[in-house]
């Protein structure tokens, strides 16, 4: 995320400026609550919560590679290495891009 000129914070939902970001499915769940809480209050968040009936209970802890047990996560790896090198290697590319443009004039 940093060639992208990203700041990455180890959290589920950032409320950075005007901008929400939220990391996972559910965590965009959690970035709506923050938004309607920010916008209207906690009470009405809670509300809009019950009415979801959004009560998080995951049936495993593997949500994070530090709560994941050893043999997922090495598998996972295993699994996601070359994707993540690949979008690693674009990520290089377009930050490569991008400064060159900043560099030259058009």
């Amino acid at each position: 995320m940093q060639h992208y000129g990203a700041v990455v914070a180890d959290a589920r939902v950032v409320v950075d400026g005007n901008l929400i970001s939220a990391a996972g499915v559910t965590a965009g769940l959690d970035a709506s609550l923050v938004l309607a809480s920010l916008l209207r209050g906690d009470a009405v968040a809670q509300e809009i919560q019950l009415s979801l009936e959004y009560a998080p209970n995951p049936i495993f802890n593997s949500g994070t590679p530090e709560s994941a047990p050893a043999e997922v996560l090495e598998s996972f790896w295993k699994k996601y290495e070359p994707i993540g090198t690949a979008r690693e290697a674009e990520a290089i590319r377009y930050a490569t891009d991008r400064s060159r443009e900043q560099i030259l004039p058009r």
